[in-house]
């Protein structure tokens, strides 16, 4: 899993979740409760098959947008990384 801290009380989780036998990326956002963190209905899951496909369009649309902050190179993505678990 890995976490990455969008806001002082939020984090967005990405990791595998598994439903009716089928797996998937799942990317949610938690909220801090109390010390302890809690799910929102704000996620996306999706099928391995497709992972792929979103990855790069992810990586095609920040590039398009020309920010300054990203760049790419062959296998590698450069900027804010998340904590992984």
């Amino acid at each position: 899993m890995v976490e990455i801290q969008k806001n002082s009380r939020e984090v967005i989780r990405i990791g595998e979740s598994e439903y009716e036998g089928h797996k998937f990326v799942d990317c949610r956002i938690y909220y801090d409760d109390n010390g302890e963190w809690r799910p929102t209905k704000k996620g996306i899951s999706f099928s391995h098959k497709i992972a792929q496909e979103v990855v790069e369009a992810i990586i095609e649309t920040m590039e398009e947008s020309n920010w300054k902050d990203f760049e790419t190179t062959p296998g590698q993505i450069k900027g804010q990384s998340g904590n992984h678990y």
